[in-house]
């Protein structure tokens, strides 16, 4: 639990030192080394089971994972402009980092807590998986067609629901309840990255779409910094459906910044907007690959 917890802040300040390294070397070398030394620590995990040594392991191992094999661009997207174009996105980046890494760093050990084998600890987890596949088509689709917003707002509001629900589940111990809420709880919640990632892609230019992306990362890390720590709080107070009262709060708290930032903006005309693309939250080094994304990217790139 330990090793989960440190996890997201390991990524951050990773992410944050490892620029120049790369910059220094190149993208391709930095590549070749991290994924060596990734596989390397791998196989240590086996050969050395003790908790102290998997934590350093695991410091070492998401070193090698926050380095970018992209090519790392001059172009820079401080995170007060960021803010400033939508707020409501870039506070979502933050608390969809908080309660995704929260759910899925502490609810093993939810479930264990509450009586739960492996074997259903392991539905648990991979129902809000599913339930994230099948809702990312429909929520990327009515965000094309309506005010990201008031999708994020909505989502936002089930997830309120679907937490407070799977608290309920948690305390009857009902395995089926607790696998079908997760599931909605997985589907209105893991798509909502994108979708915040859409509204801000949404008011700026081409050539600023990774910069962006970078920044939506590095926040999104710092929620899943925090979360799983407060969770865990929040738990050894009010034991296992702590977690669900953590997430019902923080995305209530969350919807009620969106709906009055939704009275003071304006939404973005349907006939500006991008495409909707589901993106993932740990890296952005794809972008250029994309459809959507830019037809190239702009600025100094490091040596090869």
């Amino acid at each position: 639990m330990a090793s989960a917890c440190l996890s997201p802040p390991r990524r951050v300040l990773h992410r944050c030192r490892l620029a120049r390294a790369i910059q220094a070397v190149g993208h391709i070398r930095s590549f070749a080394a991290f994924a060596s030394a990734a596989s390397a620590f791998a196989l240590c995990f086996a050969i050395f089971v003790s908790p102290p040594v998997w934590i350093v392991l695991r410091v070492l191992q998401d070193a090698c994972r926050a380095g970018d094999p992209g090519i790392v661009l001059a172009t820079r997207f401080g995170l007060a402009r960021l803010f400033a174009i939508s707020p409501t996105a870039l506070a979502g980046a933050f608390v969809l980092g908080a309660a995704v890494a929260a759910f899925f760093g502490m609810a093993p050990v939810v479930s264990q807590q509450v009586g739960f084998t492996d074997a259903q600890t392991g539905t648990i987890v991979s129902a809000a998986l599913i339930g994230a596949l099948a809702f990312q088509w429909p929520l990327g689709w009515l965000s094309d067609t309506v005010d990201r917003r008031l999708i994020v707002l909505a989502s936002s509001v089930a997830g309120v629901v679907a937490a407070l629900l799977l608290a309920a589940a948690l305390s009857q111990g009902n395995h089926l309840s607790v696998v079908v809420v997760t599931f909605l709880l997985g589907g209105t919640l893991l798509p909502l990255y994108s979708v915040c990632l859409a509204e801000v892609n949404d008011r700026i230019g081409e050539e600023e779409l990774i910069a962006a992306a970078s920044g939506f990362v590095l926040v999104y890390g710092v929620g899943s910094a925090t979360g799983p720590f407060v969770a865990g709080l929040v738990m050894g107070w009010a034991g296992p459906s702590g977690l669900s009262w953590f997430i019902a709060v923080i995305l209530g708290i969350f919807a009620a910044y969106g709906s009055l930032r939704i009275r003071r903006r304006e939404k973005t005309a349907t006939a500006e907007k991008q495409g909707y693309v589901a993106t993932p939250s740990t890296s952005h080094a794809a972008l250029p690959l994309h459809r959507h994304g830019p037809d190239k990217a702009e600025g100094k790139a490091a040596p090869r």
